[in-house]
């Protein structure tokens, strides 16, 4: 049994109401954002985000390793390119050195994103 169709009012108050999980209304997103967040804090988030961003494809490699199903590896396979870039596309991971490089963190606290590419954490 189904439930009866939302009113447009019913429906814009569920899709606010979810929004208000999103990462923009974190405290520290808003305190990052207002500027309110200190070279240490900037520098974590940095390194986190970055860490974040090369691991991706790495996730989404086990993924297809692990799936059956044809059509859908060829369709992910997309969530690894995109990343790690392909062809003369150096892909999205390429953009982290120059925020990298801008905060400059203490030590550097990750591997470069490729093996035998210059680290974006190193000092110059």
């Amino acid at each position: 049994m189904s439930e009866p169709a939302w009113s447009r009012a019913e429906f814009e108050a569920r899709l606010r109401e979810r929004g208000r999980a999103y990462h923009i209304h974190h405290p520290f997103n808003v305190m990052l954002n207002s500027g309110k967040a200190t070279r240490e804090q900037i520098r974590g988030w940095v390194a986190n985000r970055f860490y974040y961003q090369v691991n991706i494809p790495v996730k989404d490699a086990a993924i297809i390793a692990n799936c059956d199903e044809r059509a859908v590896r060829r369709n992910w396979v997309q969530r690894i390119l995109h990343p790690d870039g392909h062809g003369h596309d150096p892909g999205r991971i390429e953009a982290w050195p120059p925020p990298a490089h801008a905060v400059r963190p203490a030590t550097p606290p990750l591997p470069a994103p490729r093996r035998g590419a210059a680290s974006p954490w190193a000092r110059t």
